[in-house]
């Protein structure tokens, strides 16, 4: 006997967005120590490489990814109704 399709998972939307919220407000916790030690990174990517490329690509994550999950986080934080549309769009 052949088994149907299992019922779509039930969960509801403010626990989703909350745990979506606090993802984001994840990220940029991690972001903050990165972009606070960045003297140290330069100071070692000098005495290492000789260059500032290595403290430039360190860099470059955080402020770049900064913006988007500050945009992120308001779209749930306000019940963005196409945050799917709109975010699916930036990173294509």
């Amino acid at each position: 006997m052949a088994a149907g399709p299992a019922p779509p998972l039930s969960i509801p939307r403010r626990a989703v967005r909350a745990l979506l919220m606090l993802i984001q407000v994840s990220y940029l916790v991690m972001y903050g120590p990165a972009l606070y030690k960045f003297h140290d990174v330069l100071r070692v990517s000098h005495e290492l490489y000789g260059s500032p490329m290595l403290a430039v690509s360190c860099w470059r994550l955080p402020v770049l990814c900064v913006p988007v999950r500050l945009y992120l986080f308001t779209a749930l934080a306000f019940d963005y109704p196409d945050l799917g549309v709109k975010s699916a769009c930036c990173f294509r």
